[in-house]
């Protein structure tokens, strides 16, 4: 039987897809009599979608939870990936605060957690945390992951031994992309030994980037980012230092070794800078502090882009929101 090691006293939102990882956990909150609600993001990828959502619905009305549903689109030109993390979590968080409930449960389970250090290895990019966290904290929302030490097999047997219903998402089957090409060509093979020793090799990463973390932690802890501060880090900690604030102020954006260069010059030159991304994040170095701010969806219509430029940089006469 699995274990969610959840505390009966609190509220929870489950976020529910509606594949097989989150109907599980849906099975396992109603069989363990737990307090929760239910919430489903519609981005309108998918042809199944529809038809998920009023599968959703019946199973919710039946067993007498309230579900809650969010509609996007995503606009052109932005990473799909990126995009529907930032906004799912966004809402997951504005719906926690309107409900008064301080935590939300994430079905990701030990495959998610290895193939995501799998790409974090192949990318060989500096990382905060390498896997996935059991737990972490958006503003003063608690983001929870019951099901980190069960097997994805794990949770296709469950589903299928107590007849629970879930939808398939196809495109994961496309191995174009590198998570499913890992998921299916290099997880599902892994023995127990391999995974024991990928798990292990998890723990001792992070163990190490922990301690540079502390270390780090009077530099990123604050609206703002110290230039002064940043010019002293190593290009490495400097790295690890602004994908944590980036965290801290729940921005999703892919910081490169590139960027990193880039950053580091900028800082020694001591000049004003401002860079607008794709979808609507400004990068800004003024006053001898590096902040990064996130445009309001209607306020990106007001803002002024070079369009010569392949950075999107801001015009002088735009104005930050």
């Amino acid at each position: 039987m699995i274990n969610l090691n959840l505390n009966k006293k609190e509220k929870y939102i489950l976020a529910c897809s509606y594949g097989p990882d989150s109907m599980c956990l849906f099975d396992l909150l109603i069989k363990g009599k737990f307090n929760f609600c239910v919430a489903h993001v519609n981005y309108h990828l998918r042809q199944e979608e529809s038809e998920e959502v009023e599968d959703l619905k019946r199973i919710c009305k039946d067993n007498k939870i309230k579900l809650y549903i969010k509609d996007f689109y995503m606009p052109l030109g932005v990473n799909e990936e990126g995009w529907a993390r930032e906004v799912r979590y966004k809402y997951f968080v504005e719906l926690a605060n309107e409900l008064k409930i301080n935590n939300v449960l994430i079905a990701h389970n030990e495959d998610d957690l290895i193939e995501t250090f799998l790409i974090q290895k192949k990318r060989r990019g500096i990382v905060s945390y390498y896997g996935l966290n059991k737990e972490i904290q958006i503003e003063n929302v608690k983001f929870l992951r019951p099901l980190l030490n069960y097997k994805k097999e794990d949770l296709l047997k469950y589903c299928n031994n107590y007849n629970v219903h879930y939808g398939f998402d196809f495109s994961n089957f496309d191995t174009k992309y590198l998570r499913n090409n890992l998921r299916r060509n290099i997880v599902v093979k892994l023995t127990n030994t391999e995974r024991h020793n990928l798990l292990n090799e998890i723990k001792i990463l992070n163990e190490k980037n922990l301690l540079n973390i502390e270390l780090l932690r009077n530099v990123f802890s604050q609206k703002y980012l110290e230039t002064c501060k940043l010019i002293e880090l190593s290009k490495e900690n400097l790295q690890l230092c602004v994908i944590n604030y980036l965290n801290y102020k729940n921005i999703y954006l892919e910081i490169s070794k590139g960027f990193i260069n880039e950053l580091y010059s900028l800082i020694r030159t001591k000049k004003s800078w401002h860079k607008i991304t794709q979808n609507g994040i400004i990068l800004s170095i003024d006053y001898g502090y590096f902040g990064v701010y996130k445009i309001k969806e209607d306020s990106l219509n007001k803002i002024t882009i070079n369009k010569n430029s392949s950075k999107f940089e801001i015009l002088k006469n735009s104005r930050n929101p």
